[in-house]
């Protein structure tokens, strides 16, 4: 469906689930020149900025590709809940959502830097 009808904006969803969000995780640290979640600051090394997400999304297809298109090797027939922990840009749980669309998939990450419009499960 072209026209994003099936989709919610991370505020609508938001509102749908029990959620609980430390007003932290919006704030950043920069150091040169790039951005860096603020919790428990450096402790992890990588930064959360646009160049990162980019890289992130890159090594997601490359995966993907590597593996024959799949997303898991797990021998999942009809999964009602779906977990990823460091969803970082949550691309794979959106492609996840997308291919288990009665699933509820969740993504936990440091950083508040998933995209504003996410598939309704």
């Amino acid at each position: 469906d072209d026209d994003g009808d099936d989709y919610q904006s991370a505020s609508e969803r938001e509102s749908n689930a029990s959620t609980t969000l430390a007003s932290t995780i919006r704030d950043f640290n920069f150091e040169n020149k790039r951005r860096y979640h603020k919790f428990k600051e450096g402790r992890y090394a990588f930064p959360n900025d646009d160049a990162e997400q980019e890289r992130e999304d890159m090594k997601h297809s490359m995966v993907i590709t590597l593996c024959g298109r799949a997303l898991h090797s797990a021998p999942l027939e009809n999964p009602q809940h779906i977990l990823d922990v460091g969803t970082g840009t949550d691309i794979w749980a959106i492609d996840m959502g997308d291919e288990y669309p009665e699933a509820e998939v969740t993504g936990i990450y440091l950083s508040s830097i998933q995209p504003p419009y996410v598939p309704a499960n």
